[in-house]
């Protein structure tokens, strides 16, 4: 059993992973792969309100302002948190792949596409998004958006790494994901 501390240090860190432009976006089509998933997106959910109100008070927002931007920010946290989905599929569908010594370069290549296509995709949303609420702020405004981005993400890193912390026995180390230690095959 976890303690409630650890899950939602687990989660708000899975939030921050999320929310960065490289990590998010696409279609809500297919459930959550699992109740880990599903929780992360909870967590995202909730850390995207949170930014949002924080974001609206920061940049002074005005009330046509607000009809304009929020819903273009909202489909932008959407399409994240699908893009990560759809990703964390992708990986889980490479990472068997590449264990598998009989496994084809075909097999390989075809996942690779996939992905790549999708962080085309996902990259273009973005910047179509961005210039669309760009459109709707004042210069300073656009300014203190791209300010607020970076102070938010920071703030959440740091409440992250906090609880991390607090939770972690002293003299832990923290472990790398499975499969990062193993030696590469030679060629």
């Amino acid at each position: 059993m976890t303690r409630p501390g650890l899950r939602l240090g687990s989660c708000l860190m899975a939030a921050v992973w999320l929310h960065t432009p490289s990590n998010a976006a696409a279609l809500q089509t297919d459930p959550p792969v699992n109740e880990q998933d599903s929780m992360r997106e909870e967590i995202q959910e909730t850390v995207e309100i949170y930014m949002i109100s924080k974001m609206k008070r920061f940049l002074r927002l005005t009330e046509t302002q607000e009809r304009k931007v929020i819903p273009l920010v909202e489909d932008l946290n959407s399409s994240r948190r699908e893009f990560n989905r759809r990703r964390r599929l992708i990986l889980m569908r490479i990472r068997p792949l590449l264990e598998d010594e009989t496994a084809s370069d075909e097999e390989l290549l075809k996942q690779v596409e996939e992905l790549h296509a999708m962080d085309t995709r996902q990259h273009q949303k973005e910047m179509q998004a961005r210039d669309e609420i760009r459109s709707a702020l004042t210069p300073r405004q656009q300014a203190q958006f791209i300010v607020f981005q970076e102070r938010f993400r920071q703030e959440i890193q740091d409440r992250v790494r906090r609880l991390q912390q607090a939770e972690r026995p002293p003299g832990a180390r923290r472990r790398p994901p499975p499969g990062l230690n193993r030696p590469h095959p030679r060629r």
